[in-house]
């Protein structure tokens, strides 16, 4: 199909599908460590926890202080692991450039995005673990009824999904000082806890007996 284009040499041709090709990569990961350098700033501006978690645990001022120090040295890990995989990515764009593939060039780069993946995943782990020895025996058991909320996400969302019950609505707990924004009320969709997919590791919360 690509000789068949009038007037252009079929090698010119390749080459200019693969630049575009490798352009459009580019912006995806300039795009993509855009948006890592945007959550590298909110991690270091929206270090307090949540005021709904803090008073639902009772967690102490200590507490919370070695939460979010657990917190944010995750996330510096992530930032730099996320910051490798998308140079990693366009390594792969450059390799997929070439009119000859290297399998060995593009293996070793699909391997490293996987053992990123892995690190990552096991960093988080371990942060979780960190987390939580950070709480009481009581707040651990709190934590139980939250993991069956999780469990339960889904059911609600098909509910919700089929008109069977609405979206709560919240006050946002991010003003400190009573005012007008502070009274409106956003849909729980909208503040980010609406039905959609959640990430983390739960599986080692204790149940509720």
């Amino acid at each position: 199909m690509v000789a068949a284009v009038r007037g252009v040499p079929c090698s010119s041709r390749f080459l200019y599908l693969n630049f575009s090709i490798l352009g459009y990569m580019r912006r995806f990961v300039l795009l993509s460590l855009l948006m890592i350098g945007s959550l590298a700033a909110q991690a270091f501006t929206l270090n307090r926890l949540p005021p709904g978690l803090v008073g639902y645990l009772e967690l102490t001022d200590a507490q919370q202080q070695q939460i979010v120090q657990a917190n944010l040295g995750f996330q510096n890990f992530s930032l730099q692991k996320q910051r490798r995989s998308a140079q990693v990515q366009l390594e792969i764009a450059a390799e997929t450039a070439k009119p000859d593939l290297d399998p060995m060039a593009l293996g070793l780069r699909y391997r490293e995005l996987e053992a990123i993946r892995r690190e990552m995943s096991a960093e988080q782990a371990r942060a979780v673990q960190t987390v939580q020895g950070i709480l009481t025996t009581a707040q651990r058991q709190k934590l139980s009824v939250l993991q069956e909320a999780l469990r339960m996400q889904s059911t609600a969302c098909d509910a919700v999904n089929w008109n069977l019950m609405a979206y709560p609505v919240v006050e946002p707990q991010w003003v400190d000082q009573p005012n007008v924004i502070s009274r409106i009320l956003i849909p729980q969709s909208i503040m980010g806890g609406g039905c959609g997919s959640i990430t983390g590791n739960f599986t080692s919360l204790p149940r509720q007996p």
